[in-house]
């Protein structure tokens, strides 16, 4: 459950990167560029490991939620990740 949670609140970062790529300092916009890169590639880090646990857990039920909330966070993070980059003209 602690990589699941490292991957869930990360995701809430997204947010905070996108107004600091819109309304920061222009000057700073990289670093919410690259902090943005950083949260999706350790929100994908974290449900790797999610995933190697899941197979040794033997209730099908908890395996199949939790690997829906798994698909659910590994996209949100692509598709949040590729919305923020898109918000820079660099």
């Amino acid at each position: 459950s602690v990589p699941l949670e490292v991957a869930e609140k990360t995701a809430m970062l997204f947010e905070d990167f996108a107004y600091l790529v819109e309304k920061g300092n222009k000057n700073a916009q990289t670093d919410a560029l690259v902090a943005t890169m950083m949260a999706r590639t350790a929100i994908l880090s974290a449900l790797y490991n999610v995933k190697i646990n899941l197979g040794s857990i033997k209730d099908e039920t908890f395996v199949k939620e939790t690997s829906d909330r798994v698909k659910a966070l590994e996209q949100f993070a692509i598709e949040k990740e590729a919305y923020v980059l898109g918000l820079s003209d660099l």
